[in-house]
């Protein structure tokens, strides 16, 4: 992959802003699909721990083994969350996919997200942290009402969340970065898209503190709803990531490690601080 070494130095020189102006980016890392000890979730945690950047770990109840719990202890600044309950996709042929949609009953998506739930407890303790990253990052409206009452504390999707506080004990914060072009995976060109979009929101936080009314990240229109100060998350998948998402991913954690020291403009944010309802 072409070095986007453009991408790369407005990054960096937007980070420096922060700091000139004596403020600080939060940020978060968010990975999805665990459930098993691997060679890519190795690697994932080798490079968390090399950059010191804490990492919100999304697992599937259905799915997981014993063999992720024991690679996990081991590591440190590592917080598992909910990745929904099997990671099925049961929405109709003519819709996105969707493991928890408005098409199903209400009480089946409960039943099977407090039974997740529990499987996730039983096995981590304390250390899960009961936020709910519902796989494909869709959910029926309707669900956030119910999420205090199986034990969830939070939500996490993707795109800037319309609302911080969606429900009654729910800290909503989403991830904002996907480096991974689904659509046709990583290349040159999306990795410049992610860098510029990444950049452009972090300016957008920085210039305009309070909701701002003109337009958005490359134009397009502030999403209802936008804080400046949900902490800006990037969203991995270490299972599906090729070579050039990894160097990506690497460059990227260096570029803003010499942000996160003392004085510096950039922080990355543990689990638990971003989905402190105090925060939102």
């Amino acid at each position: 992959m072409a070095e986007p070494a453009m991408g790369f130095a407005a990054l960096d020189a937007e980070l420096s802003a922060w700091a000139s102006e004596g403020r600080t980016a939060t940020l978060w890392w968010r990975d999805d699909d665990a459930s098993a000890d691997s060679a890519p979730l190795v690697r994932l945690l080798e490079l968390a721990g090399k950059f010191s950047a804490p990492l919100s770990l999304a697992i599937i109840p259905r799915l997981c083994d014993t063999s992720l719990l024991r690679r996990i202890e081991q590591a440190r600044d590592v917080t598992p969350i909910v990745h929904g309950y099997a990671h099925l996709n049961h929405a109709p042929a003519n819709e996105k996919q969707a493991e928890f949609g408005a098409h199903r009953d209400l009480d089946v998506i409960c039943a099977e997200l407090g039974a997740g739930l529990r499987v996730l407890q039983d096995m981590f303790g304390p250390r899960l942290l009961p936020v709910l990253a519902p796989p494909w990052n869709r959910f029926a409206p309707a669900l956030a009402a119910h999420l205090q009452g199986l034990g969830y504390i939070g939500l996490s999707a993707f795109r800037p969340a319309p609302e911080r506080r969606p429900a009654a004990g729910i800290a909503q914060s989403n991830c904002h970065i996907d480096i991974i072009d689904w659509r046709a995976r990583q290349g040159p060109q999306y990795a410049n898209v992610v860098l510029d979009e990444l950049t452009a929101l972090l300016r957008m936080r920085r210039l305009h503190p309070h909701l701002p009314s003109d337009p958005g990240i490359n134009g397009k229109p502030v999403p209802p709803g936008f804080d400046p100060d949900e902490p800006t998350g990037i969203l991995t998948h270490h299972l599906v990531q090729d070579s050039d998402s990894w160097k990506f991913l690497s460059r990227l954690l260096q570029t803003v490690a010499p942000h996160c020291r003392a004085g510096g403009g950039a922080r990355w944010l543990r689990c638990t601080d971003v989905f402190t309802l105090d925060a939102v």
